[in-house]
Parts: structure tokens; C-alpha cells; sequence
């Protein structure tokens, strides 16, 4: 089982990169793996390919705050992954934690939409807590200057209302579309006077304009937690991708609750709900990660996970739950793989759902297939990040293997906190041609380098190693 150990660290005072042949070996074209942070925790969200060839990466750090809580983090890098220059947004003036969720490289190159959550920490009895959250957006130049800064539906003095956004994407017309949850839920939902006191997170959705001005919002879920993951843009509608609780028991004191993959489609114009559909099995909590979009065959394809209840066992806990559905929500296909299901070698322990991407048709000749992040258990509380290509009838392909990457600590034993998050495909113009063809994958992550957490950038060829192809 081959894995790749990262082996570089960051110093007590200033971050210094490795030496350049471990972390931007000669065949760097190809591969790469480079580290972005300071002193203290950074935290990774996500990363798009940008026009000059270079990456941009958003994440969090509280390595500029002087009160240890956390600010937008953004690096832009150039093809190779050398940063170019890093920003850090946030309030300021303490007392928030801020946290970049979301990249939108917006329409004619004119910059970037920043989409994240701040929330305002208060101290009691001597603790700093969470007291509210709000999602906040930063439109920003390509520079990294700040055009303007939103606080979506902001909270009355001394609310405790929370929002989150957990993706963003722009439409045709420049608009925006954001999906994440709200803590004020929908009350005219069936059951929510018996069961309110279990109610706390809907699906949230909001559609803006150009400038980020809220033009409606939809609000929906049912008597439990829920949430929004992923959001697509179907032909002038919506279709959203997230977690339902759902109640399939118990009494008004003590419910039962499953957690089941939600794909609802909403009308662009007005945020109503059009159609909707689930995924989920008896005794089964599932937890939605995010989805890519095929629109040459009108297909959705989500990633999720099975969680590992041992209150609710499942044969699949632990394993990744892929899921397809047309444009207009009929189920095309499921398919679960991983520690109890089989499919992945290498895969053991329990897997966390991180992306997924798709690889499209014209790119490889062939029908799209699919790349996915995750984050994989290993070794005594340790984990490590995991990339797996799925071929388009969703069997594993690289001969059925993952690859990991990560890094062991002293003794041996795996390290804590490692975290795969966004992974896009990599292609570039054959020359004489106008086709495309493949070269490789780029994922962001958050990976612990025994001193701290700092974001990764990993680089792999056509195979998903770091070898040149």
C-alpha cells in the first residue's frame, strides 16, 4: 500500500518551506507538494485553477490574530505552487472568528468572491464561546484588494442566530447562489410544535445579484439538523445536495433520527421547491460532502459517507456513499465502497467524505469519470488524506487502489487533524489543437506537520502519484 509522507515543517516563529527536492522535485510539472501558513493552525477549504496557470486557496489561520481566533486565509500561487502573495480578511477588532469557506473565480477575470462565516465570540465566566454567526462575503480584485464586504442578514444586537455557508457559485447572468444552514427554521414544517425543541438547523439558500444583495432566500428541512452541502446550476434552477435528519420514530421526548442524502431542485426565480429526493437505508446516518456536475448527460453525482454509530450499527459505516441523479432528481445510480464494502485497496478504518470533481469527456476521451477526496483513519487516532479516481460506471480505477497521502509522527504513529478537502482536474490546450487533454489533479487539504496544521497543495500526475508520467 504505497503512501506519501510529507515531511516537512514549519518553525517556531516564521514559516520557512522545505528544501526544494522534497516538497518541488525536478519532475514538478508533473507533481508537487508545498505547505502555505505561520506560526500557529491554519485550516484548508478550497481551491480553483486560475487563467495565468496559477492556483488560489482559501482557507482560515489564526496565525495573524492577536487574539488566537481565526481570519480569512488566501494564497495565490503560480503553476508550480511558489506563492506569490497570501491575504488574510476579517473584522479586525477582535472578538470574531472568521472562517473562508468558498472561492468563486468570478466572470471576465475581475477577481474573486470570498464566501465565509464570522462569528462573534463573547467571554463567560472567564471562556471564550460562540454566541452568533453570520456569513459573510469579500469581493476582492485580483490583487487581493478589497472591492466591497457583505454580512449577509445580519443579527440584531444580542441574537444568537447562526449561518453558515458551506458552498457558492456564480451564475450565467453574474448572480450568485449560496447554500449552507440557518439555525432560524422554517416553524410552519409538520410536527415542528411537538418537536421544536429538536429543530435546530434548516437548509438555507440564498440567491444574490452581482453585488451580493439578497434577491430570496429558502429556508427548508425537516424537525431535526440539517444542512446544505453542495449547489448546482440546472438550466436556470437550483439543485441543492445536504444532510436531512429525519424523523422515523420514538416519542416527542426521546425521537429517533436518520440522517439521509437530500437533492432538492428549486426554482431560480423565486427559491421554491420544485422536486426532491433521498437516499438512505434503516439504521443508516449519512453524511453529504459535495457533488459535480455533468451537463453534456444531465447528471448529479454527490459523495458522501456513512457515519459509525455504534448506538446505530450499519455494515457500511465507515464507508463512501456515491449517488447519481438526473437534472429533474430520478435516482440513476448508488454505490457504496470503502472499509466493509470493499472496492478501495488500502482502505481500512473509516473514511470522511471531503469532494468531488468531475473529469470531464472531452479531456479524456471518453466518458466523464470522477476524482474524490477523503479523509482516511489510520493507525491509533491518526488520518490521512485520501484521493480516489472513479471510473464512469463508478468502479475504482488506478486497478482499484487510493492513494494517501499524509505523515507519520514519532514512533511512527500517525498524526492527528489531516483533512482533504476540494480537488479539481488539471488540463491544458494541446498545442495546434483546441482539445484538451489531462495532466493531473490539484486538491487543497489541512495537514499537521507536527509542529502545527498548515494548508497543503498537492500536485499529482494522470495516476495520482507523485511520479513523473
Amino acid at each position: 500500500m504505497l503512501r506519501t509522507l510529507f515531511i516537512c515543517l514549519s518553525l517556531a516563529t516564521v514559516f520557512v518551506s522545505c528544501k526544494k527536492d522534497q516538497i518541488a522535485p525536478a519532475n514538478q510539472m508533473d507533481a508537487f507538494v508545498k505547505y502555505y501558513g505561520h506560526i500557529r493552525d491554519q485550516q484548508a477549504s478550497d481551491i480553483k485553477k486560475i487563467a495565468d496557470g496559477g492556483y488560489i486557496l482559501l482557507g482560515s489561520s489564526n496565525s495573524f490574530s492577536t487574539t488566537n481566533e481565526d481570519d480569512y486565509y488566501l494564497i495565490k500561487t503560480d503553476s508550480l505552487g511558489n506563492e506569490q502573495w497570501s491575504k488574510t480578511f476579517g473584522d479586525g477588532a477582535g472578538g470574531f472568528d472568521e472562517e473562508g469557506i468558498s472561492i468563486v473565480v468570478l466572470a471576465n477575470d475581475e477577481g474573486y468572491l470570498l464566501a465565509g462565516n464570522r462569528t462573534k465570540m463573547v467571554i463567560v465566566n472567564g471562556q471564550s464561546r460562540p454566541e452568533s454567526s453570520n456569513i459573510v462575503l469579500y469581493k476582492i480584485d485580483l490583487d487581493g484588494v478589497v472591492v466591497w464586504e457583505k454580512v449577509l442578514r445580519p443579527n440584531a444586537a444580542g441574537s444568537t442566530v447562526n449561518e453558515f455557508v458551506r458552498d457558492a457559485k456564480q451564475n450565467p447572468d453574474g448572480s450568485f447562489v449560496l447554500v449552507g444552514e440557518t439555525s432560524k427554521v422554517n416553524t410552519l414544517k409538520p410536527d415542528y410544535t411537538l418537536y421544536s425543541a429538536f429543530d435546530r438547523q434548516d437548509i438555507l439558500v440564498l440567491k444574490l445579484d452581482a453585488e451580493g444583495n439578497q434577491i430570496w432566500a429558502s429556508v427548508r428541512g425537516f424537525v431535526g439538523i440539517d444542512y446544505g452541502s453542495s449547489v448546482e446550476y440546472v438550466n436556470g434552477d437550483f439543485v441543492i445536495n445536504g444532510t436531512a435528519e429525519i424523523r422515523i420514530g420514538g416519542t416527542t421526548t426521546t425521537p429517533i433520527f436518520l440522517k439521509k442524502v437530500l437533492f432538492a431542485r428549486l426554482s431560480g426565480v423565486n427559491g421554491n421547491e420544485t422536486n426532491v429526493i433521498y437516499f438512505g437505508e434503516a439504521n443508516q446516518y449519512l453524511t453529504a460532502a459535495y457533488t459535480c456536475y455533468d451537463s453534456i448527460n444531465g447528471i448529479i453525482t454527490a459523495v458522501a459517507h456513512v457515519n459509525d454509530l455504534p448506538a446505530q450499527p450499519d455494515p457500511r459505516e465507515g464507508d463512501f456513499f456515491i449517488c447519481q441523479v438526473t437534472e429533474n432528481l430520478t435516482e440513476v445510480s448508488t454505490k457504496y465502497m470503502g472499509k466493509t464494502s470493499g472496492g478501495i485497496i488500502g482502505i481500512n478504518q473509516n473514511v470522511e467524505a471531503g469532494s468531488i470533481a468531475i473529469v470531464p469527456a472531452q479531456v479524456q476521451g471518453e466518458d466523464p469519470s470522477f476524482i474524490i477526496t477523503g479523509t482516511h483513519g489510520v493507525g491509533n487516532g491518526g488520518s490521512e488524506c485520501v484521493l480516489l479516481k472513479l471510473n464512469p460506471d463508478l468502479s475504482v480505477a488506478w486497478d482499484g487502489n487510493a492513494r494517501f497521502f499524509g505523515r507519520p509522527g514519532q514512533n511512527g504513529n500517525w498524526l492527528p487533524g489531516n483533512k482533504a478537502k476540494k480537488v479539481i482536474p488539471i488540463e491544458k490546450l494541446v498545442d495546434g489543437t483546441s482539445r484538451n487533454e489531462l495532466t493531473g489533479y490539484a486538491f487543497t487539504g489541512t495537514f499537521n506537520l507536527g509542529t502545527n496544521n498548515m494548508i497543503g497543495l498537492v500536485k499529482t500526475n494522470i495516476e495520482g502519484t507523485m511520479s513523473p508520467k
